[in-house]
Parts: structure tokens; C-alpha cells; sequence
């Protein structure tokens, strides 16, 4: 370039001082940049590692929770079992005891069944021996020989004595 004056009147050094000027600017704001550009790289490399830890964290945290899932469901499908052999042993127990419910109910019938007929036995023989309804022993008072008698086996007693003074009277 001359000295000349440019189209817009500026000389040639003013120009190249106009341009060295807008190098070092440019050069300047690029060093910037760069350095920026370095801040901002190592900021992503930092939040990448620290997001791969957490991700890693996760990991094994999700994998750490999937067993306790596969033991959780393991766990319920024994108590599942479980529940399932506990419903059967009640049900059997159920129909073992109705069972036996029903038996006791027969031997309380034919135990009621014998005490009624050991009554009735009872009030023949009460009404057969002479005694009065509640099986006490009746009174006598006409009676020639057991009027003071107290009992079946007394007046037998009483009779089987003057029978002994009859016979030696007559004898």
C-alpha cells in the first residue's frame, strides 16, 4: 500500500495501525476466549466425572435394590406358601374337630340315653321294693311286726325275729 489517501481519506499506516490494532484486539479476545474456553472444559470435565460417580452410585444402588426385590418377592412367595399350607391344616383341623364335635354329640346322647333308662330302671325298682317316690323307705304304722322298721333290710330283720319266737311258740 501507498501513502496515499483511501477512498474514505485515511492514509495507509492509518489503516495498518487500524488493522494491527484490530489484531491484538482480536488476538487478545481470542487468548480470552481461549482460556475461557479451557475454564469451561475443565468446569464439563469435572461435572462429567462427577456425573459418571453419581451415575455409578445409582447403578449400584439400583442393582443393590433389585436383590432386595428378588428377596422381597422370594419372601412373598414363601409366605404366599406359607398361607396357603396354613389355610389347608385349618380347613383339615376344621373338619377334624366338626368331626369330633359330632361324635362327643352321640356319646352325650347315648350317655343321656343310659341315665334316662337307669331312671326309669330305677323308679320300677323303687316302686317294686315299696318305697315311697323318692326311694325312702314307707312308714308301717298298722303293721303288726315292722312298724318301728326304717328300711327294707330292718324290717327284714324285725320280721325274721318273731318269726323265730312264732316258731318257738308253736314248737
Amino acid at each position: 500500500m501507498s501513502k496515499e489517501t483511501l477512498n474514505n481519506g485515511e492514509s495507509g499506516l492509518v489503516i495498518r495501525g487500524k488493522i494491527n490494532g484490530n489484531f491484538t484486539e482480536n488476538y487478545n479476545s481470542i487468548a480470552g476466549a481461549e482460556g475461557d474456553i479451557d475454564t469451561n472444559t475443565q468446569a464439563i470435565t469435572d461435572e462429567t466425572t462427577r456425573a459418571l460417580a453419581v451415575e455409578a452410585e445409582n447403578y449400584d444402588a439400583i442393582v443393590s435394590n433389585s436383590g432386595r426385590l428378588t428377596t422381597v418377592e422370594n419372601f412373598s412367595e414363601l409366605n404366599e406358601e406359607k398361607i396357603e399350607d396354613n389355610e389347608a391344616a385349618i380347613s383339615a383341623e376344621v373338619s377334624r374337630a366338626t368331626a369330633a364335635e359330632l361324635v362327643l354329640q352321640e356319646n352325650i346322647n347315648e350317655v343321656d340315653d343310659s341315665v334316662t333308662n337307669v331312671d326309669n330302671h330305677l323308679d320300677v325298682a323303687i316302686i317294686g321294693a315299696g318305697l315311697n317316690e323318692d326311694g325312702t323307705y314307707k312308714d308301717h304304722a298298722t303293721a303288726n311286726y315292722i312298724t318301728a322298721a326304717t328300711s327294707i333290710d330292718n324290717a327284714t330283720t324285725l320280721l325274721d325275729a318273731q318269726l323265730l319266737i312264732n316258731l318257738a311258740i308253736t314248737i
